[in-house]
């Protein structure tokens, strides 16, 4: 806290303990540099950050914080051009925008002068000019004292400032003014403190401790009055110099401080007091003006701590309504009652899009005391528990902008809410649920997964236990019953493992509370249910464990007979335990080859667990490391340690939480162990992560990270590339994980060419199919470089991402021409015209700079001349020398030497001058022997070699081209799977870049079709690995069927061949333990990338013989197979195969093994049999259609019916098993796998699709012929649809919803919309049905979510709907529409983006039209010559229009829903309730609005008051589009973006332009 200064002639006054004081203003807010500082030294303003920091920056009062060095501020035209700090920060006052103000409203604006300092000054020693200066202004401060009248003190400020003045214009100046100010704020709070003491005093007589002052004090009125007077002065003196102090900020904090202190000054002067201080707080809103935002001033009052009188909130409610507006504004439309999908689907996160609305005041906009609302987001986050096992997606609903514990406090409570409804939910679908029912049961799988969720909640202080507790008990079962379930009862056994919860009823306990011990513990009992349907074994069980677990440590005696009491009472049957203690210790000391196999044995397991504190973990390790009868050997002759086959997966599913982090928790130990892991272990360590909330994933992750001991190395790289990788993917530690790979294979050469083959697998399928997560990740790009191969597949993946995902705004890409730059310096590579055809424009602009191919020399030629001088080294024919080899191997050791090694030696054999069979074994000791090439070294061999075969030997060689073409391909294959000299995936991929030449792909298509090695393998994968609808995740045979499978192949581990028998010898330390991969598994993303470069080359005979061959691998191994193909089709949507050969789309339904029966509606199941067009319904018959694909999935997130969530159910093996485990996401999936397979174009699949938008009948209820409105989930769901589809949907939309909204714009000049506090659709707390009322506000919802979900490269035809609807925009009312549609959506254009000017451009050029630009005007001639007022009326404020609202009034609507409640001004949250308004109520069926022509005829019907209202409407339109306007000001440093601000506002006219004096 401040501590005024020790001023001589000022005595410090103490305060009497019992006595409410005035706290001393903080220095945080008496100088926004703080503290004076040493003369000479001035705060640094921090650049401004937009959108990641909190509109306004003004945070709440702060401790001090310690004092930095600190430097000269810089003017400010330089720092409005710095680019801003883009990384997130805490709200600080010194983050705003230094606007200098006018001391009169009426006066221009002046930018005050940074202080520098003279030649003239700067001749000086700086410390003796800076004590000469401050002992001159400490001479004036020394004589304030409580002894001044009013005009001594007047006298001696003025001196002092004019002191201060004459110093001139530098930084010294500026400290002491900083000084004089924080001086003056102390003085005259000391003066307050004085007053208050001395009336403590008159009151208390004698017994009150005197004071001490200057001189004798007299305690009368006058004495009061003089006090007041001289309180007075300084108030006066700040008002007069709000300019010269430019401290509003803190003005404003002084005089609430002030304000709220008035009851306590003695009552003669209490009401003078008031009135000055609020006399002075409207001076400073005044001087204020709308420079800065009402959001702003709002947190300086802080309405929680306002003066209580009526003329205080009077004041202060215009102020709060403006802000409400503007918070309006911002918002997107029906944010809370929304649902959210979760899933990889869904790129953009709508609550951390509105990162900004979220601060306009106190508390966010949907964190209130509306208790309806607040439950509407209970009921959110309930729908997120059945989509997500993880929380996650609470956190980032509620949570990512929270920086006060008072908002940590409501979201807990919003959190508990949801819990207990989930709890209620549950109890209600599955009643008398018994803890031993079978444990396959769905109820049961059910309950198990929020048991979880509820451990975990509970874990992380996410829930509020007491309120979870008491609130449950507080609820009613469907048919009126109390709640009586001992699935309760087991939720708190469960967490009382937790030592928090264990305490926390331990004190309960201790409590006694009429006969019961305890308050909560009562309550937990009383959930207990004794009723028969619970069988003998599992009675009560819960119960007792409970009760045993929280009164084992309390020795109190009376406690422990407490508990005997209920379970007598419970009539517990004490047997149980020693049965349970029974069964463990017979069946731990079995000798067993598989652990608990039958399901009886797993139900008691289960219950034992998770109910007694014991080692069960223990001894699952323990029969991991057991003894097999049958020995096993990974590929290379390494012995398998302990068992292979995986435990029971359902012991897995019902292990408890506890037990489950155990385990995780152990796999991390034994990574620092040097023997083998288990295969049992790894796959069910893998199963665990999947199965358990908050699991420890980044153990596995960070492991990569460092490379120390190499089998643990390479067994995490297993785990991680073939079961974590669909985890790994949305990891935010994802990027630092490839650039540690990328360290890990650059910085220090990896000896082991088969870890170092794991890691480029791994870095292939990171590079191919990462999240947008990536691009997140500042400065990643400009350092990334992972090679020739893999450079290439992250353009190519960063170019499908920007196409179909929705980025969240610009600047996440602006490292990507960096990228794209970089790696064509280290690897000179050019995409070719058939790729470049589908990147998004800025990449495709990037290629066209570089628009070449570097030039090669040849070296064809060369080689064969260089060959001809060797040859003597191999003069033996069928034999080396050992002086030979020895000659052999030092010349390619040599680096200068190495770079055609392969191109050497492939000439040798194409030219059968030397026998594979003596050079194969050489290039072995040169390649696997250390020190050898190397892998990095050897795939950019590897890339050279291949061009000069394409480029060079193909091209130039004298043998026949077929020929060569066949000969070629034999030779990589032998070089492949003999001697493994390459990978496959390494060869195909730098084949497959060459799309360039003919050649490339009839290598490719001999050696993957024709070769026998692929042959070979593809069959004896079929014959051994598939059975149907098994996929190698439910395999629990898997490994020792991959050991066979690597056994007859081994191709991943190097080898080198005997010359003399041409068998193959390992050497020491080349093999590492295989728990997953083979040649086949290591070939799918390979596929992936094949597939798509069939599609861009038209290519349907290659692609047709790639699926027949690998569909089987394919469907066994794919993690995400839906994903890609569903990404494939839209990426290439528009590919000349697809729009020429429709059906060829149909070819990639082979390589999914879903029931399509249930995964696609009826109609397309039919076409996918007979595959004919004719047979699919026509264009009269696409609305039902539609209606019938889309309708589930709108159903599924339709919050308002509360039968929804019994329709959604999780399941923990479905998070293992299944692509999309989220019911949601995978009905989303299948409707876009559905419209993209569609035999349909575009535009009638556009029409179908928005036709639902329209009013329909709706057929459920007993009016045939009443036409009802989509309802908001509808809406929803087709505005995420058709952001996901491909780009020519949204070609056929864009006009289509345009001509609609343009539609409704127009007729709002027939129906004007009006603004009041309180909506049908808007206010959530009294719209429960979420029904939407006309088709203006569905369309703006529509626009909004569609634009926040759609890939980037849309955001640009936003402005194509501006430009075609501005020519129907005639008033400020319809200007509005298209404004309330933007505004939400502007961070997307990102902070410092030339789309950002772009696009604000297009949407303040209305504002300047003929049309609207004279509405503005006229409205605003209209208020300032109150030409609607006459002598009995009340003159229309533009400060205070809300006063002509009333709640009840019906003129412009027939359906009037009040609830005062709600409709009532919250001053103790924040905006309250205001913050659900909608800006439109539009009414078409209005009787004053019943003729169709233009506005001026319409307003022949209007009644004065009607007018009234119209006007105050339009009034504040014009007001919170200016609020906005100076909102982008403040926030957007980008100079382009600032003058384009600044043009506009200069062209507006001249009442409107009044507005922006301070511009």
């Amino acid at each position: 806290m401040y501590q005024p200064p020790q001023q001589q002639g000022v005595s410090q006054i103490p305060i009497s303990p019992q006595q409410p004081i005035q706290k001393p203003l903080p220095q945080h807010y008496i100088s926004i540099q703080g503290n004076p500082q040493p003369i000479g030294q001035q705060q640094p303003q921090p650049q401004q950050n937009y959108i990641q920091q909190p509109i306004g920056g003004l945070a709440p009062p702060q401790q001090p914080q310690p004092q930095q060095p600190q430097q000269l501020q810089q003017p400010q035209q330089l720092q409005q051009t710095q680019q801003p700090n883009l990384q997130p920060q805490q709200p600080n006052l010194q983050q705003q925008p230094q606007i200098q103000q006018p001391s009169q409203p009426q006066q221009p604006v002046q930018s005050q002068p940074q202080p520098q300092q003279t030649p003239s000054q700067s001749s000086y020693a700086p410390q003796q000019q800076a004590q000469q200066f401050q002992e001159q202004v400490d001479f004036f401060l020394k004589k304030l004292d409580f002894n001044l009248t009013d005009e001594q003190g007047k006298i001696i400020l003025e001196q002092c400032k004019q002191k201060i003045i004459s110093f001139g214009n530098t930084s010294i100046a500026f400290a002491l003014k900083n000084k004089f100010f924080s001086h003056c704020a102390s003085y005259q709070s000391t003066i307050i403190q004085f007053v208050r003491q001395q009336s403590l005093i008159s009151r208390e007589g004698a017994s009150a401790k005197p004071v001490p002052v200057t001189n004798s004090v007299k305690v009368t009125k006058e004495f009061f009055k003089e006090k007041l007077n001289l309180w007075k002065t300084i108030i006066a003196f700040f008002r007069e110099n709000l300019k010269f102090f430019n401290k509003w900020r803190e003005l404003v904090y002084v005089v609430i401080q002030n304000i709220n202190q008035t009851h306590l000054i003695p009552l003669e002067i209490q009401n003078e007091f008031f009135s000055e201080s609020f006399s002075f707080l409207k001076t400073i809103f005044t001087y204020v003006g709308v420079e800065f935002p009402p959001y702003q001033t709002l947190r300086e009052v802080k309405l929680s701590n306002t003066h209580p009188s009526l003329e205080f909130q009077s004041f202060i409610e215009p102020y709060f309504g403006r802000a409400v507006r503007l918070s309006t504004l911002l918002t997107l439309s029906s944010l809370s009652s929304t649902a959210r999908i979760v899933g990889s689907s869904i790129s953009c996160n709508q609550d951390n899009m509105i990162s900004y609305t979220n601060q306009l005041t106190e508390s966010p906009p949907f964190l209130t005391s509306n208790k309806p609302l607040n439950h509407k987001y209970a009921i959110v986050a309930q729908h997120l528990f059945s989509q997500s096992l993880t929380l996650e997606p609470i956190k980032e609903l509620l949570f990512p902008h929270v920086q006060s514990n008072t908002l940590k406090t409501k979201i807990i409570s919003i959190i508990t809410e949801a819990a207990i409804l989930k709890t209620l939910q549950l109890l209600n679908k599955y009643p008398k649920q018994s803890i031993d029912n079978q444990i396959t049961s769905d109820s049961w799988k059910e309950w198990i997964l929020f048991s979880d969720q509820f451990y975990s909640l509970v874990e992380g202080t996410l829930i509020d236990l007491e309120q979870y507790i008491v609130g449950l008990s507080e609820k009613r079962m469907n048919d009126g019953d109390t709640i009586k379930d001992n699935m309760v009862l087991y939720l708190f056994t469960k967490i009382t493992n937790i030592t928090e919860v264990k305490q926390l009823f331990m004190q309960d306990l201790q409590i006694v509370n009429a006969n019961n011990f305890g308050y909560l513990t009562p309550i937990v009992l009383s959930f207990c249910n004794n009723n028969e349907v619970y069988t003998a074994s599992s009675q009560n069980l819960s119960l007792y464990f409970f009760l045993l677990k929280i009164s084992k440590d309390i020795p109190d005696a009376d406690i422990q007979s407490y508990v005997k009491r209920v379970l007598d009472k419970c009539q517990f049957n004490h047997a149980i335990f020693p049965f349970y203690r029974n069964w463990w210790d017979v069946e731990r000391s079995k000798q067993k080859q598989e652990f608990i196999t039958t399901t009886e044995d797993i139900r008691l397991y289960s219950i034992y667990c998770t109910v007694i504190p014991t080692d069960s973990e223990a001894e699952i390790i323990k029969y991991y490391y057991s003894n097999t009868e049958q020995q096993y050997y990974f590929p290379g002759g390494i012995k398998v340690n302990g068992k292979v086959k995986p435990v029971s997966n359902l012991i897995l599913l019902n292990m408890p939480h506890r037990c489950r982090k155990n385990l995780l928790q152990e796999f991390s130990m034994l990574l620092d162990k040097d023997g083998l892991i288990p295969p049992a272990f790894l796959e069910d360590y893998n199963k665990l992560v999947h199965y358990t909330p908050s699991s420890l994933l980044q153990l596995p992750l960070s492991y990569l990270k460092r490379i120390e001991k190499t089998i643990p190395y390479h067994t995490v790289l297993e785990l991680v590339s073939h079961r974590l990788f669909k985890l790994l993917k949305g990891n935010k530690e994802l990027p630092i994980i490839l650039k540690t790979l990328q360290d890990v294979q650059s910085l220090k050469p990896i000896q082991n060419l088969q870890l170092s083959k794991s890691i480029d697998y791994l870095i292939l399928k990171i590079s191919n199919s990462f999240g947008i997560d990536i691009l997140s990740n500042k400065d990643f790009l400009k350092t990334l470089n992972i090679g020739p191969l893999l450079n290439r597949r992250v353009i190519t993946t960063i170019a499908r991402l920007i196409k179909i995902k929705g980025i969240s705004e610009y600047s996440r890409v602006q490292d990507v021409p960096i990228f794209i730059e970089n790696a064509y310096k280290n690897y000179p590579y050019m995409f070719s015209k058939t790729s470049l055809e589908f990147f998004p424009d800025f990449m495709k602009a990037e290629f066209e700079k570089i628009n070449h191919q570097p030039i090669k020399p040849p070296t064809l030629q060369k080689i064969q001349h260089e060959n001809q001088q060797k040859l003597s080294l191999f003069s033996q024919g069928s034999k080396l020398l050992v002086q030979q080899k020895q000659n052999i191997l030092q010349h390619y050791q040599q680096e200068n030497n190495t770079s055609l090694f392969f191109c050497q030696i492939f000439v040798y054999i194409l030219e059968a001058k030397i026998k594979n069979e003596i050079l194969m074994p050489l290039v072995q000791q040169l390649v696997f022997v250390p020190p050898g090439i190397g892998n990095v070294q050897i795939t950019k061999l590897t890339a050279i070699f291949v061009d000069f075969i394409l480029d060079e030997v193909i091209a130039n060689h004298s043998q026949n081209k077929a020929d060569l073409v066949k000969k070629v391909s034999e030779i990589l294959c032998q070089w492949i799977f003999k001697y493994k000299i390459f990978s496959l995936n390494t060869i195909i991929l730098f084949l497959l870049d060459r799309d360039d030449n003919i050649y490339s792909y009839q290598i490719l298509d001999l050696m993957l079709f024709s070769s026998s090695e692929i042959k070979e393998r593809v069959q004896f994968f079929e014959q051994k690995h598939f059975r149907d609808n098994v996929v190698y995740k439910t395999d629990d045979n898997y490994f020792l069927k991959n050991i066979e499978f690597n056994s007859l192949f081994n191709d991943l581990i190097p080898t080198l061949t005997d010359p003399t028998t041409h068998s193959e010898i390992s050497f020491p330390g080349a093999a590492l333990p295989i728990y997953y991969s083979n040649t086949i598994s290591r070939f799918i993303p390979i596929m992936d990338i094949m597939m798509s470069k069939c599609v861009e080359l038209d290519r349907k005979d290659l692609l047709e013989k790639l699926i027949d061959q690998f569909q089987v691998p394919y469907r066994y191994y794919h993690d995400e197979k839906e994903t890609t193909i569903k990404e494939l089709l839209i990426y290439y949507f528009d590919s000349k195969m697809f729009q020429t050969s429709p059906d060829s789309k149909l070819l990639f339904v082979k390589l999914l093994n879903f029931d399509n029966e249930t995964k696609f509606t009826s109609y397309f199941n039919q076409y996918l049999k007979t595959q004919k067009i004719e047979e699919f319904p026509n264009n009269d018959n696409y609305k039902d259609y539609f209606r019938e694909l889309i309708t589930p999935l709108s159903d599924m997130i339709d919050l308002s019916n509360p039968n929804v969530f019994n329709s959604l159910s999780l399941k923990l093996e479905q998070l293992f098993l299944q692509e999309y485990p989220n019911q949601i996401e995978n009905k989303l999936s299948s409707i876009i796998m559905e419209i993209l397979l569609l035999p349909i174009n575009p535009n009638d699949s556009v029409l179908g699709i928005t036709s639902l938008l329209d009013y329909y009948t709706n057929i459920k209820t007993n009016f045939p012929n009443r036409k009802e409105p989509p309802s908001s989930s509808m809406v929803l769901s087709l505005s995420i649809i058709f952001a996901i589809l491909p780009p020519s949907f949204h070609n056929y939309l864009i006009p289509k919803i345009t001509q609609d909204l343009i539609t409704e714009i127009d007729l709002l000049k027939l129906n004007p919309p009006i603004m009041k506090n309180q909506y049908l659709y808007g206010n959530y707390s009294t719209n429960v049905q979420e029904k939407m009322t006309v088709p203006l506000e569905w369309y703006i919802y529509f626009i909004q979510f569609y634009f926040l979900y759609c890939p980037l490269e849309r955001l640009l035809t936003f402005k194509d709907i501006i430009a075609n609807a501005k020519s129907e925009v005639k008033t400020v009312s319809q200007y509005y529409v298209l404004l309330s549609i933007f505004a939400p959506l502007l961070p997307r254009y990102g902070a410092q983006t030339n789309h950002l000017t772009s696009i604000v451009r297009e949407i303040l050029s209305p504002l300047n039209d003929a049309d609207v630009s004279n509405d503005i005007e006229s409205k605003l001639l209209q208020m300032d010559t109150n030409w609607l007022t006459n002598e009995n009326d009340i003159d229309i404020d533009f400060m205070n229009l809300d006063d002509y609202y009333d709640d009840d009034d019906d003129i412009f609507s027939d359906n009037n829903t009040s609830n005062t409640n709600n409709d009532e001004m919250d001053f103790t949250q924040g905006i309250g309730h205001h913050d659900s308004t909608n800006i439109f109520s539009n009414h078409r069926n209005d009787d004053i609005m019943n003729d169709n022509n233009s506005t001026d005829e319409n307003s022949s019907f209007l009644n004065k008051e009607q007018k009234k209202i119209l006007l105050k409407n339009d009034l504040e339109i014009i007001e919170t589009i200016t609020d906005w306007i100076y909102h982008l000001k403040s926030l957007v440093p980008f100079s382009p973006f600032r003058e384009e601000l600044y043009r506009t506002v200069k062209e507006f006219k001249p009442n409107f332009k009044k507005n922006f004096k301070t511009f």
